[in-house]
């Protein structure tokens, strides 16, 4: 996407759909106008929702609160400098990761990647269709443990914080621990599960790879007569926790070409409002774009209008989309128009690591900020629904149980929960590490900044 500068303040406009092409000037300034105004009453709505949740049930909120938060230059420096004097166990991984950083950086010389390297402070664009976009970096400084989340107001007290950081260090420093854990999660199967109605004949061809798959009993059914093809299959599961009161999800697999209007019929029929995409830049032929680069796109019955794009700090981008069901428009006479974000990671290359667990937990802070007071399942997808997408969940999961004060830890078992509901989530040992270095993450800098 082309950005380029602006004199002064331009009104937001989008693209207007091909099918309105030959309309008159006016009939098109009325649908421009009606367009921003129905964004501008989904957002008001949002934003009521979530007062309504909040307000009176501070115990009782689905999502956590989380603040954003990106640190510039200086901030990096002084959190590396925390990290070489506070718990060394952690060394070894962030030396590795910022070292990798700095060469990346160093040897980033695309045009996307000089685009998205940017860092300025509110720089406020647009692009060559008008569309608004930015370049941001947040000063928020909040931590994962503090804010209001859903039961426990005041986040992780510093006895049990101490208890829960002391257990995560013994297993990263343990390494026959970790692996003896790992071995155990990897011949670990659920019991009494199939995934037969994956494999039907006109189901099969939907399927990104047949190593994922999801199990009958969980799978996301779609409507099957809204369907383009009269079909109710995708690859996508359902995911709980035990807890009823947690956070739900959706995981699934990158959309194929043909199975895009499948995807957005997913985000309609299961009400979601947020979208999680982990694929990187470096993997993008392993994710046909389903959303449009500027302006308007049509997948079968679903319209979908980007209204505006947030490029923050290299590492992710935000996009504000308009989502509206052509289908019920023309059986009502009207039509519903829902407001979708979507996060878009842009550090964790397929098969590796995020390039910095700074940025993965700043990622996280801002998706549980949008979240917050949302009871409708979040949305995650990576080339196979279950190796990045089980590993950001399980990091998001195990933090939401610690903020909710959780006396008891057994990341194991939530991981197994996980694959008794999708096969072969956290797909290494290296991504089970992980999940285990972000959530002593979280837990120590909660500690550096109360004690």
């Amino acid at each position: 996407m082309n950005i380029s500068h602006c004199d002064g303040e331009k009104n937001v406009f989008i693209h207007q759909k091909k099918a309105q092409a030959g309309a008159s000037a006016a009939a098109r300034i009325d649908y421009f106008i009606d367009l921003i105004i129905e964004f501008a009453r989904n957002i008001l709505r949002d934003n009521k929702k979530v007062d309504h949740n909040n307000k009176g049930k501070s115990f009782n909120n689905h999502n956590s609160s989380y603040s954003s938060i990106c640190y510039n230059n200086k901030n990096n420096d002084m959190m590396n400098n925390s990290e070489n004097n506070h718990h060394t166990v952690l060394r070894p991984y962030h030396s590795s990761i910022n070292n990798s950083e700095n060469n990346q950086n160093n040897n980033n010389t695309n045009n996307q990647d000089n685009r998205l390297a940017t860092k300025s402070l509110k720089v406020i664009r647009t692009n060559s269709s008008g569309m608004f976009v930015s370049v941001c970096e947040d000063d928020d400084d909040d931590d994962d443990l503090s804010c209001s989340t859903h039961h426990n107001r005041y986040g992780l007290d510093i006895i049990t914080g101490h208890l829960v950081l002391s257990y995560m260090e013994a297993h990263l420093k343990d390494s026959t621990k970790l692996d003896n854990d790992w071995l155990s999660l990897s011949s670990y199967e659920p019991d009494d599960v199939t995934t037969s109605d994956a494999l039907l004949p006109e189901n099969i061809r939907k399927n990104r790879t047949l190593n994922i798959l999801p199990y009958n009993w969980n799978r996301f059914i779609l409507n099957k007569q809204a369907n383009v093809n009269r079909c109710d299959y995708i690859n996508a599961s359902k995911i709980t926790d035990h807890d009823p009161n947690m956070l739900s999800y959706i995981f699934t697999q990158n959309p194929l070409p043909h199975t895009v209007a499948d995807f957005w019929q997913l985000v309609w029929e299961s009400r979601s409002t947020a979208i999680i995409n982990l694929t990187s830049l470096t993997d993008q032929s392993q994710c046909h774009p389903y959303w449009p680069e500027a302006g308007v796109e049509i997948y079968h019955k679903f319209e979908v209008h980007l209204v505006s794009q947030h490029i923050n700090n290299r590492n992710y981008v935000v996009r504000n989309l308009l989502l509206r069901n052509l289908q019920q428009q023309q059986q009502q006479q009207r039509y519903e128009t829902r407001t979708i974000t979507q996060y878009h990671y842009l550090k964790w290359p397929k098969d590796e690591l995020p390039l910095s667990i700074k940025s993965l937990l700043e990622f996280r802070r801002k998706v549980n900020k949008f979240c917050r007071g949302s009871n409708n399942a979040l949305v995650i997808h990576c080339c196979d629904g279950a190796g990045r997408t089980g590993t950001y969940a399980l990091i998001d999961n195990v933090i939401n149980r610690i903020s909710n004060g959780a006396k008891e830890l057994d990341i194991a078992a939530a991981l197994e929960h996980f694959r008794d509901q999708r096969m072969k989530c956290v797909a290494s040992k290296e991504q089970y590490e992980l999940v285990l270095f972000c959530v002593a993450e979280c837990v120590r800098n909660h500690l550096l900044r109360h004690k």
